[in-house]
């Protein structure tokens, strides 16, 4: 293998790891929105903050959605430079195939309104509000 197939591959993988960084980041926004509502505070109930907070993460979600579309397309341009040696090795091609645009679409989508439904449609506050003593 030359210089430059290792170089090729070497930034396949790279962006890979890219890939992983920005579902890792989504996790901990997603991860944040829901624990601000589990906190039980009353300002949960509040529908501007509901508002205010849907509309950030939705904004979040679709540049996030975007950049990993952008990451698999690059993989996809790094991985149809690869020479014939590089391609014909299923196990490696495997391990650095993106999915297609539509997959990370759906699944993105997926959480996306698991993550705003569960802004809107979950009762955070009802425990406190209705006077129940929580962790007591």
């Amino acid at each position: 293998m030359d210089g430059d197939s290792l170089s090729l591959l070497q930034l396949s993988m790279d962006s890979s790891k890219e890939v992983n960084t920005y579902w890792n980041l989504y996790i901990a926004v997603a991860t944040a929105v829901v624990g601000i509502m589990a906190a039980g505070h009353q300002y949960t109930n509040s529908k501007i903050l509901k508002i205010i907070l849907s509309g950030a993460f939705l904004v979040f979600a679709i540049s996030n959605l975007l950049a990993i579309i952008r990451l698999g397309n690059l993989r996809m341009a790094l991985i149809n430079a690869f020479p014939d040696e590089l391609k014909n090795n299923p196990e490696l091609m495997a391990g650095l195939m993106p999915a297609d645009w539509l997959s990370y679409t759906a699944f993105h989508g997926f959480l996306d309104i698991a993550v705003i439904a569960a802004i809107w449609a979950v009762p955070w506050f009802m425990a406190r509000e209705s006077g129940a003593d929580i962790g007591k």
